[in-house]
Order: C-alpha cells, then sequence, then structure tokens
C-alpha cells in the first residue's frame, strides 16, 4: 500500500506529516514493532519517523519550489522487515518575491501622447503557485501629478495627464497576493523599478 500526505513547505522542523500503521499476530515483546527510513532514503530526505509510533515529521527545511514531492520507503522491523510507501507533497504557501523580467525598459514617448495611449508593458514573475503566484502593479512614487496610470493586472502603464519636457520620476511595484488580498510591502514581497521620464523618451 501507499500512503498520501501533505505538508506546507513553511512548516517548522518537527511538524507532524502523518502516521504510517503496521500490525503483528504476536504478543509481548515479539509484537514491538520498530519503524525506520530505508537506508536509501536515510539522510536524503526532510523527513524522519518515529521508531515506535510511525509518526513521519518533517527534519530539515521544505522549498516546493525545488522538490514539490518526495517518495519514501518506510520499514516495519520485527524479526523480519516490512516496506511501505510514503508519498508526500510540499504546499505552496506565499514566501516569493515577485521580480521583474526586465530591470529597464526604455520606450519613446511623444510629448504628444494622448491620454488612454499604452506606453509599455511591464511584466513580473512570481514562482508561488496558484492565487500565491498573482501579481497586481501599482505606481508607488513620483506621480503626483497623475500623468500615468497602470493596469493592476496586466502591467500596461499608459499615459492619463499631458506630458511636458519636465523629468518625472516614479516606481512600479509589483506585490504577490495571499488567497486574493495584497502582501505587505513591508514584508519584502514587492521589487521596485525605476521609471524615469524624459522629453520624448522613457527610461523605465
Amino acid at each position: 500500500p501507499m500512503y498520501r500526505f501533505h505538508v506546507s513547505e513553511n512548516a517548522v522542523s518537527g511538524s507532524k506529516v502523518g502516521t504510517v500503521f503496521a500490525v503483528d499476530a504476536d504478543v509481548g515483546s515479539n509484537a514491538v514493532i520498530k519503524y525506520s527510513i530505508a537506508r536509501d532514503d536515510r539522510g536524503l530526505v526532510p523527513f524522519d519517523v518515529n521508531a515506535t509510533s510511525g509518526k513521519i515529521f518533517t527534519a530539515g527545511i521544505l522549498d516546493r519550489e525545488r522538490t514539490s514531492e518526495y517518495n519514501l520507503t518506510i520499514l516495519a522491523n520485527n524479526l523480519t522487515s516490512l516496506s511501505t510507501y510514503v508519498r508526500i507533497q510540499i504546499q505552496d504557501s506565499n514566501d516569493n518575491q515577485p521580480k521583474f523580467i526586465v530591470s529597464l525598459y526604455t520606450v519613446n514617448v511623444s510629448e504628444s501622447a494622448r491620454v488612454g495611449s499604452t506606453i509599455v508593458q511591464l511584466r513580473a514573475v512570481d514562482l508561488d503557485e496558484g492565487s500565491n503566484g498573482d501579481i497586481i502593479y501599482t505606481i508607488v512614487d513620483g506621480n503626483t501629478e497623475k500623468r500615468f496610470s497602470i493596469t493592476p493586472d496586466s502591467g500596461i502603464l499608459t499615459v492619463s495627464g499631458s506630458l511636458d519636457r519636465e523629468r518625472s520620476v516614479l516606481s512600479a511595484c509589483c506585490i504577490g497576493k495571499r488567497s486574493g488580498y495584497p502582501v505587505a510591502t513591508e514584508q519584502g514581497q514587492c521589487e521596485r523599478n525605476t521609471i524615469g521620464f524624459q522629453r520624448r523618451i522613457a527610461r523605465i
């Protein structure tokens, strides 16, 4: 038989994952079973098993983005050894910071560009899974005159006011969402991309 368990990648060392069971028809000391991880797996996986209870627990750092699943062989030892297989899936947590694909965008923008004109589409990625990997874009600095706007879901930067020769600097920030809600920037989930606008040339 195969046991299937799951555990969050941010589980602390010692967290319970699941329990395997074996029975012995003998009585007394002859019925005592000792559990262990097979030698081929021992030391290679961030898990361990309690020798008497069969409880599997974390024994190291988990990172779903590196390894999303582990397959273990657990031995039940008495006078002989029996084996069972355990598959542990690592569940995602929102632990990755979104990153811009390009650190500096360079585009040409006419001073006479109309309101609503697209300047550039910023792109960022987040290695987390599902809604944890969703990204929203926002302008966080330098846009006091509201000359520019950005679409939160797509990262499309557009003109929203008249442009002139005066240089203005702003930053675009991508923020990962946890269960549909933005992660606070003070938790390190924000990366800024400096944007400088000059006459006819916008450096992003």
